[in-house]
């Protein structure tokens, strides 16, 4: 498996303003095995923590300030995280936003579908209403 990372990715501003944690952590979110094309995927803080080398509580200093930023949101209840910006960057075909809509149907009780679906239309198209989460 693969992601894009466009070249600049360096030059947003809000990226440039993050600590060195910060963007270790975003790209940990964005390129690590958990990761799903859509952005919003299940995933423990802790294993990002271990993963990156970081500890616990620098991950989640780092997470704040992304979800801060608007580059991420992260539901503590449910431990799923949205890149928000991912599915733009990863799935450019109608083939893949139908997987996107599959996938999201089956994440049950986050806060993020609703906002992830508003935020992509074009997946909302894609899943049957009695499979979405009550509004």
């Amino acid at each position: 498996m693969y992601r894009n990372i466009e070249a600049e990715f360096w030059d947003d501003p809000r990226v440039r303003g993050l600590t060195v944690e910060a963007k270790l952590v975003f790209l940990h979110l964005v390129t690590s095995r958990h990761t799903h094309f859509s952005g919003l995927y299940s995933v423990r803080l802790e294993y990002v923590a271990l993963e990156t080398g970081l500890s616990t509580k620098q991950v989640q200093t780092a997470t704040a300030s992304l979800e801060a930023c608007g580059l991420i949101a992260y539901d503590d209840k449910t431990s799923v995280v949205w890149v928000v910006r991912m599915l733009r960057h990863q799935a450019r075909s109608p083939k893949l936003l139908q997987g996107a809509a599959s996938h999201v149907v089956r994440m049950h009780g986050s806060t993020l579908i609703r906002r992830f679906l508003d935020e992509y239309p074009a997946v909302k198209a894609h899943c049957v209403a009695e499979d979405l989460p009550a509004e």
